[in-house]
């Protein structure tokens, strides 16, 4: 790893859609390699169907980002390393931090009560990662995610602060 790697999280969600374009525009400007990363999990009830299930699960997380890459930034393929990660997005981005020179993630706007309940991804990043975090504000109302993400509040969405 040469340290000018630019990690991105990405979850379906508007704001990541606006993080990874942002991500991809200053890669571009830093000559660095970019990584997007989409962690995923198994809930409970899937985890007692076996090694099988989490086999399709990881390649439908990996067809799913695929897709939230494509409507974001409007053309096929990744424009870096796709990672995806079984695990909680907060410690998964922030492993990748140790690695990174940056880390960007979206913000869904979460505040008080709906944060400590639903949980933000974008502060968990911005109170561990092991480089700068730049956190992108999520777009206006009616615009949250992109086609096939899912709403649940499992679902975490990260987001970048400078």
């Amino acid at each position: 790893m040469d340290g000018k790697e630019i990690v991105v999280g990405l979850n379906g969600s508007g704001g990541a859609a606006l993080a990874l374009r942002w991500a991809v525009q200053e890669a571009r400007l830093r000559s660095a390699s970019l990584r997007i990363v989409h962690a995923w999990q198994i809930r409970t009830q899937e985890f007692a169907v076996g090694a099988e299930f989490a086999t399709m699960s990881e390649l439908a997380a990996f067809e799913q980002a695929t897709g939230w890459i494509t409507a974001a930034l409007g053309t096929t393929g990744a424009p870096g390393v796709l990672d995806i990660v079984e695990g909680p997005a907060g410690p998964v981005l922030v492993a990748r931090s140790h690695q990174a020179a940056l880390l960007v993630v979206g913000t869904q706007g979460h505040s008080g009560l709906r944060r400590v309940v639903a949980g933000s991804i974008s502060h968990y990043c911005i109170s561990h990662a092991a480089c700068p975090v730049v956190a992108v504000p999520g777009p206006a109302s009616g615009h949250r995610h992109l086609p096939g993400a899912r709403t649940s509040a499992s679902v975490a969405i990260p987001g970048p602060l400078l």
